[in-house]
């Protein structure tokens, strides 16, 4: 009996090591150095991670995986999974030959040029009346071929690159982080990747200064950075005001001063959804779930304020709450409900079921998707707040081929919202851009929200944006860039 036992735990315990990933660790490294944002991906899957800021990475993986380490500019590493011991990672450099394909063409005078383009105009790099930093493409090349931050460490004084993004003050002086203007385009924090060799020039500006008009976006100075693209193509959009935490806002902080919030917005449905978005981006899910329960109060049929109501119940962890909420949305709407709001409510409610748990609490509930085959998607929703006006939505693959839609309509007051999924056989960089209308002179927001890895367990947080419209005229905008 004894024997039997003993066989049965080593099957088992056999079983459990085929059966199911573990997690593995290991470091990257470039010419002695961590390297960051290095893409990790499992072959013949669409699963994957990146490097952090120390060249640090983790991932879950069977034996007998194989990874692929990538990053531009460098050779493809492949390695196969023979156990669970931490790694170590070298990666090789092949950014010469990126060179000489991504210059090939160049005009050389552009490489003499000394002056910049920023988001609000042209600078003279030679001419400024302020504290800067100025280097060429060829500099940057030669200072390092892992990115434009690392380039600067030690040339730019008290420059520090952290994991939420560069720091041109002392420590302790003054503790915000940089704007990057790239090409005219504004990041906070940590900007995409974008490979070195097509830099043209870098301006690095560590005091905000009123002439750059930045405003307090730019408190703790500006990187700006033009690439070759930018004069190759010549073109150049306006980049759309959006929301982010360093915003210089003063949120109520107490039930009353919320309450006289509210009753003062109390018709201005936008104010208040603007709102709860910036209470959930600084975590008072308690706040944003108050008022998102008073906006479906005033809009009892609008699927934004149902859907921002569950999110918030989401955020609060109150999970079955969120799919009663879905469901109400449902009965309510009855049969005077759209394809497309249904769609939408149910993958929201797919999300709820396979991520959170709820297969044990929820019954009857029937998927009609492979849910394999669509896990590791990434969903984008668009949530539009000017129903009787139109706007342009245009998505540009990798691939340089766009898909276009409306969001908003004159004759239908539904279509405020829409989503799109991209499903990772096209890898690389996706742009999301929109065009406002003839006679346009709008005043609102556009909400878009990404998931990646859609109904993957992990408990991925959705990354939200919102844009603002703001007497905004006829145009052509530049919205984000994604890397896929």
């Amino acid at each position: 009996m004894s024997r039997l036992y003993l066989l049965i735990k080593i099957a088992a315990l056999l079983f459990f090591k085929v059966s199911f990933s573990q997690e593995l660790k290991g470091n990257i490294y470039f010419n002695g150095k961590p390297l960051p944002n290095v893409n990790i991906k499992i072959n013949e899957t669409t699963k994957g991670t990146s490097s952090d800021v120390n060249g640090k990475f983790k991932i879950e993986v069977n034996i007998g995986d194989t990874l692929n380490f990538s990053y531009v500019g460098m050779k493809i590493q492949k390695i196969g999974i023979k156990n669970y011991k931490p790694l170590k990672i070298y990666m090789e450099s092949s950014v010469n030959e990126l060179q000489e394909i991504v210059l090939k063409g160049i005009d050389k005078q552009l490489l003499e040029s000394r002056k910049i383009i920023t988001r609000f105009g042209e600078i003279d790099m030679d001419k400024v009346g302020y504290t800067a930093y100025g280097y060429t493409g060829k500099e940057i090349q030669s200072f390092s071929a892992i990115g434009v931050a690392q380039a600067l460490v030690g040339r730019v004084p008290n420059l520090q690159i952290t994991n939420s993004g560069v720091i041109l003050r002392p420590r302790g002086f003054f503790e915000k982080y940089a704007l990057w203007d790239i090409d005219g385009i504004l990041y906070d924090g940590n900007p995409p990747y974008f490979d070195p060799s097509t830099v043209k020039s870098v301006f690095v500006i560590p005091s905000n200064t009123s002439s750059l008009r930045y405003g307090s976006r730019a408190a703790g100075g500006v990187i700006i950075v033009n690439t070759y693209n930018y004069f190759k193509n010549n073109i150049s959009l306006k980049q759309l005001d959006y929301y982010t935490k360093n915003d210089d806002d003063i949120l109520p902080n107490n039930k009353e001063e919320l309450s006289e919030f509210v009753e003062s917005n109390s018709s201005k449905i936008n104010n208040l959804r603007v709102l709860a978005f910036k209470y959930e981006e600084e975590n008072n899910n308690v706040f944003a779930l108050r008022i998102n329960r008073y906006i479906i109060s005033k809009n009892p049929n609008d699927i934004k304020s149902y859907r921002d109501v569950a999110k918030s119940l989401i955020n609060n962890k109150q999970y079955r709450n969120a799919w009663y909420n879905y469901l109400e949305y449902l009965r309510i709407k009855d049969n005077n409900i759209s394809d497309l709001e249904l769609n939408i409510i149910i993958n929201d409610m797919e999300r709820l079921y396979h991520v959170y748990g709820l297969k044990k609490k929820i019954k009857n509930f029937s998927t009609s998707k492979i849910f394999s085959d669509i896990k590791n998607d990434i969903r984008i929703v668009f949530e539009w707040t000017i129903p009787n006006e139109k706007i342009n939505i245009e998505i540009i693959n990798p691939k340089k081929q766009s898909v276009k839609f409306n969001l908003g309509s004159n004759s239908n007051n539904s279509e405020q919202i829409d989503e799109f999924f991209i499903n990772g056989d096209i890898l690389g960089n996706w742009i999301f851009n929109a065009k406002t209308m003839e006679g346009s002179n709008l005043n609102g927001t556009l909400k878009v929200t990404v998931y990646k890895n859609w109904l993957s367990s992990s408990k991925n947080k959705p990354i939200k944006k919102l844009f603002f419209f703001q007497q905004t005229k006829e145009g052509y905008y530049r919205l984000f860039k994604m890397n896929v």
